[in-house]
C-alpha cells in the first residue's frame, strides 16, 4: 500500500527516500526524469568530444553532426469510451455557451423595452461552466498531465471525479478537454468577462455581442426604420420634382393674353376699328364730292348714292352751278369716334387737292357694320370743310464745327467727279470715287434722271470736340460727314437744287465716298415766311360753287387756301 503520510505526497510522488518498501524490499531512490531537450544537448556534447574531427577550412566554424532524435515512448491511443466522454463534454460546453448567449439576448430585449435589468443573464454567465475566469473544465472531467500517474503508464486514481484515468487518457482526454472547453466554452467565458468589465466601468449593464455577431437590442427595428425613412425621402423628392416640372411645362405651354389699359390704347392709337378700309372709302367719297359740273350732274348723283345712307343728300352739298375738279385726296390720320354708333363709326379727316392748287380739308362720317372684316361701309352724314391745321415752329439746333480746309478740298477734287458719275450711274467712274464696301445708294446713282451737277455748297463737319478754326489731322480709317448742295440741270432745261449727306472715309490714297443720303437739316429752325400773292378775281372759284358754303354763309372761313 501507498503511505499517504509520506513526504512524497499523493499519487505519483513515490515513497520517501530510505523508507522501507511495502513488501520488505528496500526501494531505491527514484531517478528524476531529465527533459528531452537537456538530454539531447548532453548527448550532442558527448558526441562532439568522442567523434573524430574533420579538417575545417580556415575562416569557417566546425558544425558537428548530431545523432537522430529519439522520439521517445508514444502515449497509448485514445479508446472509444474516452472519445465518447470527450465529445459529451464538448456538446455540454456548447450547450452551456448557447444557453448563456440566449440569456444575454433576452436580457437585452427586456432592457430595450424599458424593463428592469436582467440579473438572470448575469447569473447564467457567472454559473456557466468553463466561462468563469481562471476555471478549467466542468465537473467530472479529469485532466492529469502525462506522467502524473504511475511510471508504467497503467491506470491511476483520478484527481477529483473518482473515475479511473490512464496516462493515455490523461494525454488525449486532457488535451481534448482543453480544445473543447477552453476553445469553445472559453469564447463564451471571454465574452462574459468583457461584459462584466464593461458593466463595472460604466456602472450600468449593457450587452456585448459575441465575436462575429451583432447587437440584438432593437437592431432589426432600427434597420427597418432607417430603410423606411430613406424610401419615404426618395419618394417625396421624386414627387416634388414631378410637381415642379409639371408646373414649369404647364406654364410654358399656356397662352397668356396681356391686357392693355385705356391709356396704352390712346397712346399707341390702338383700335379694333378698320381705319385703313374706312379711310380709303372716305377718300373716294371726297374725290366725288369735290368734283362737280352741270354736264355730269346725273352721273355724279348716281355715284354718290352708292356711298351714303338713305337720309343723306346725293348732291354732297353742290348747289348745281359752277364746276370744280379734285386731283387727289388723302386721309390726314385723324379719326374721332362717333358716340351714336358705339365704336362702329368715325369722323375721318381727308385732304383734297383741287385743280386750282387749293387744298380743302373735309370731315367725312363713316360707319362700318363688321369691324373684323371691314364690310358694310356707309357715309352716314353730310361732309364739312375745315381749315387746315396751323403749322408749328421747328426749334433751332446746334451748328456743328465745319472744317473749311477739308470742305474746299472735297468741293474741288472729289465731289464734282463723284456726282457726275452718280447722276449717270457710270459704274466704271464710280469705282474711282467709292470705297470697296460702299453702300448700294452710293454705287447706284440716278440713272440719267439728272445731269450736269454743280456743287453749290460743301461743308465737311469736323469731329466732335473740335474747336472752331483749329486745324484737324485725320488718320487712315477716319470718317467725316459732309453736307452738300447740288444744282442739277435736266435735259429739257429744268434745273433743281437738292441737298445730300455724304459720308467719306480717309485712306492712304485720299478721301473716298462710303454712303450717300438725301436731305440736310436746317440748323436755324423757326418758320419760313410765306410770300404774299395778289388775288386773281377773274379766275377764283366763286364761294357758292365750292363746298365751303354747304352749311350756310357762316362757313366761308372754311374755304381752301393756297399753300
Amino acid at each position: 500500500m501507498t503511505d499517504h503520510n509520506s513526504s512524497a505526497g499523493g499519487v505519483g510522488g513515490g515513497p520517501a527516500p530510505g523508507h522501507p518498501a511495502s513488501f520488505g524490499a528496500p526501494a531505491t531512490a527514484p531517478q528524476q526524469r531529465v527533459p528531452s531537450d537537456v538530454a539531447r544537448a548532453q548527448v550532442a556534447a558527448a558526441w562532439v568530444r568522442s567523434a573524430p574531427q574533420a579538417a575545417v577550412p580556415p575562416g569557417q566554424a566546425a558544425v558537428p553532426t548530431l545523432p537522430p532524435r529519439d522520439p521517445g515512448p508514444r502515449p497509448d491511443a485514445e479508446t472509444k469510451q474516452e472519445k465518447r466522454e470527450r465529445r459529451r463534454r464538448e456538446r455540454k460546453a456548447e450547450y452551456e455557451r448557447k444557453k448563456a448567449a440566449r440569456a444575454e439576448r433576452a436580457a437585452g430585449r427586456k432592457k430595450s423595452r424599458g424593463g428592469a435589468s436582467a440579473p438572470a443573464a448575469d447569473a447564467a454567465r457567472e454559473e456557466t461552466p468553463g466561462t468563469r475566469p481562471g476555471t478549467g473544465p466542468g465537473p467530472g472531467t479529469a485532466h492529469t498531465a502525462p506522467g502524473a500517474g504511475t511510471t508504467d503508464g497503467r491506470s491511476a486514481p483520478a484527481a477529483e471525479g473518482g473515475a479511473p484515468a490512464t496516462a493515455g487518457n490523461a494525454a488525449a482526454g486532457g488535451t481534448s478537454g482543453k480544445a473543447g472547453n477552453s476553445g469553445k466554452a472559453g469564447k463564451s467565458g471571454k465574452a462574459a468577462r468583457v461584459g462584466k468589465a464593461a458593466k463595472g466601468t460604466s456602472g450600468k449593464a449593457f450587452d456585448v455581442p459575441a465575436p462575429g455577431g451583432r447587437i440584438a437590442t432593437s437592431g432589426r427595428r432600427t434597420h427597418v426604420a432607417l430603410r423606411a425613412t430613406v424610401l419615404a425621402t426618395t419618394c417625396l423628392f421624386a414627387l416634388g420634382s414631378c410637381t415642379v416640372m409639371g408646373l414649369v411645362i404647364g406654364k410654358s405651354g399656356s397662352t397668356s393674353t396681356a391686357a392693355l389699359s385705356q391709356r396704352d390704347v390712346d397712346r399707341y392709337r390702338l383700335t379694333s376699328f378698320p381705319l385703313d378700309a374706312a379711310a380709303t372709302f372716305a377718300e373716294e367719297y371726297a374725290m366725288l364730292c369735290m368734283t362737280f359740273s352741270e354736264k355730269t350732274e346725273e352721273e355724279r348723283s348716281a355715284e354718290l348714292a352708292r356711298f351714303v345712307s338713305a337720309g343723306v343728300e346725293t348732291n354732297c352739298g353742290w348747289t348745281g352751278s359752277g364746276s370744280q375738279t379734285a386731283e387727289s385726296a388723302a386721309w390726314d390720320g385723324s379719326a374721332e369716334p362717333i358716340p351714336e354708333y358705339a365704336g362702329h363709326g368715325r369722323y375721318l379727316g381727308v385732304r383734297v387737292r383741287l385743280s386750282t392748287g387749293q387744298v380743302a380739308a373735309l370731315t367725312v362720317p363713316v360707319y362700318v357694320r363688321d369691324l373684323r372684316t371691314g364690310q358694310g361701309l356707309k357715309v352716314v352724314g353730310q361732309v364739312g370743310v375745315m381749315p387746315l391745321p396751323p403749322g408749328g415752329k421747328a426749334p433751332a439746333i446746334d451748328e456743328p464745327v465745319v472744317d473749311q480746309a477739308l470742305s474746299d478740298n472735297l468741293a474741288t477734287r472729289v465731289l464734282p467727279g463723284f456726282f457726275t458719275a452718280w447722276g449717270s450711274s457710270d459704274a466704271t467712274a464710280l469705282a474711282r470715287f467709292t470705297m470697296p464696301d460702299a453702300t448700294a445708294r452710293a454705287t447706284g446713282g440716278l440713272h440719267g434722271a439728272w445731269g450736269k451737277p454743280e456743287i453749290t455748297t460743301a461743308e465737311a463737319l469736323a469731329p466732335a470736340g473740335t474747336r472752331a478754326g483749329a486745324a484737324v489731322r485725320y488718320r487712315p480709317g477716319d470718317t467725316v460727314l459732309a453736307r452738300v448742295s447740288v444744282r442739277w440741270n435736266g435735259a429739257d432745261g429744268v434745273g433743281a437744287v437738292h441737298s445730300y449727306r455724304v459720308t467719306l472715309e480717309n485712306t492712304a490714297q485720299g478721301w473716298f465716298i462710303k454712303d450717300v443720303n438725301g436731305a440736310v437739316l436746317d440748323h436755324k429752325g423757326g418758320a419760313a415766311k410765306v410770300p404774299e400773292t395778289a388775288p386773281k378775281d377773274d379766275k377764283t372759284t366763286p364761294p357758292s360753287a365750292t363746298p365751303g358754303n354747304l352749311s350756310g354763309p357762316d362757313r366761308t372761313a372754311g374755304q381752301p387756301t393756297k399753300r
